[in-house]
């Protein structure tokens, strides 16, 4: 693992492969950690691992290293496959990696009635109906069942299992025996959504317990449709051009350009006709939100358990999370209210609004109108704009029968 000092005081810790190991075809690249020491080195263990599997595997190894090493048509090949892959290094955000990672632990040490490692079973053996009883054995495996985590293994081994196949078709065949695994359709009730007053209680109470970039954050989320990540991770202060365009990235939606990495979306800041501000309220907290460092929301108070605390540093995302509960409770607004809704509720007022697929899907980066029933919720004001505008049309076709008559 190797740690390197950012500009803004951060440490980065980043995964690299030998020279002499890319000369001989070991598949592994180069990896970023995160800036969490605790989670880089959980992750640099699992990269070790892999490059350890690789290199017995390149030694021969003889009978004493068998058992060690991952043998080629497993679980726990397949899951090596999946995190050795382009798209589990280049196009998988750091949360979701890990995330993925758990739930393909969970799976690989998942103990049979034989005794053995549910990741030492050739996948030639694994049918439907054995990957239903798994899920059932992870979903009431933990006191009061698991089922959000149970659902999110399985659905990490489906992906794992498509990558492992479109990189060894001749190995992993295409019939997937954790598609359609009966129960793992939906992880619980959906997200509420957060209403412009709900935001503006929230934000409020943020400036005045001193975290102007957290309220930052949540007006982001609900006008720019960032997610957390984005937002914590990869905006910076260059990417905002004051009164005139702002630099929008989402970096999980694929609706990207041939050759990016990432959808970008340039977002105009004032009303070409008028010269007004679109998004007063966003103006208007950056004005009194101090520059910290090269992002845009970073931390307003240092953290007082290091023995040299920094001035200001980057949010780790579960840090970011316990500080914006710790908010939400001081305002006494209900506890299925998170900081997720507040992009949610961003999404159902454009919806309110009247806006076309079309309109949202260029705001929000998506690729397809499917997904826009996710955010975008059901509320009596869109119901209204329905009846509204099928009323226009009864009227209009009637007014046009009329004078077609006379």
């Amino acid at each position: 693992m190797i740690a390197k000092p950012l500009k803004s005081g951060v440490t980065a810790y980043y995964w690299n492969l030998p020279t002499w190991a890319t000369e001989r075809g070991c598949k592994l690249h180069r990896a970023e950690l995160g800036r969490d020491y605790g989670a880089a080195k959980k992750r640099a263990d699992t990269y070790n691992e892999l490059f350890k599997a690789w290199r017995m595997a390149e030694k021969d190894p003889g009978p004493a290293d068998q058992d060690k090493a991952v043998r080629v048509g497993t679980i726990d090949w397949v899951i090596a496959q999946f995190q050795g892959s382009d798209e589990y290094l280049e196009d998988i955000d750091e949360t979701t990696r890990t995330n993925y990672d758990g739930g393909l632990e969970l799976i690989a040490e998942h103990k049979r009635k034989s005794g053995t490692r549910f990741g030492e079973t050739p996948i030639a053996e694994i049918l439907p109906h054995h990957v239903d009883k798994l899920f059932k054995k992870l979903r009431d495996g933990g006191k009061g069942g698991r089922v959000t985590t149970a659902t999110h293994a399985i659905r990490a081994m489906r992906r794992a299992w498509n990558v492992a196949h479109h990189y060894n078709a001749m190995i992993v065949p295409e019939a997937n025996p954790f598609r359609k695994v009966k129960g793992t359709g939906s992880t619980g009730r959906e997200t509420e959504f957060g209403s412009l007053e709900q935001l503006e209680t929230f934000v409020a109470k943020a400036n005045e317990l001193g975290h102007p970039s957290v309220a930052l954050a949540a007006l982001i989320t609900y006008h720019w449709y960032q997610r957390e990540i984005d937002i914590l991770r990869r905006l910076v202060w260059s990417d905002y051009e004051p009164g005139v365009r702002v630099k929008v990235r989402h970096y999980k939606n694929r609706n990207r350009r041939k050759g990016e990495k990432e959808n970008v979306i340039w977002l105009a800041l004032r009303d070409p006709q008028s010269g007004t501000s679109l998004f007063p309220e966003i103006e208007a907290q950056i004005a009194m939100t101090p520059v910290r460092g090269p992002l845009m929301i970073m931390r307003d108070k240092p953290d007082s358990r290091r023995k040299k605390p920094l001035p200001h540093q980057a949010y780790t995302v579960d840090y970011f999370g316990k500080l914006c509960r710790e908010i939400l409770d001081a305002t006494g607004l209900p506890k299925t209210i998170t900081f997720a809704s507040f992009r949610h509720g961003g999404f159902t007022e454009t919806g309110d609004a009247g806006a076309t697929d079309s309109e949202m899907l260029s705001g929000g980066g998506h690729k397809t109108r499917g997904v826009l029933s996710i955010y975008t919720k059901r509320t009596n004001p869109q119901a209204i704009n329905l009846a509204k505008k099928r009323l226009e049309l009864r009227t209009a076709q009637r007014t046009k029968g009329g004078n077609l008559s006379e």
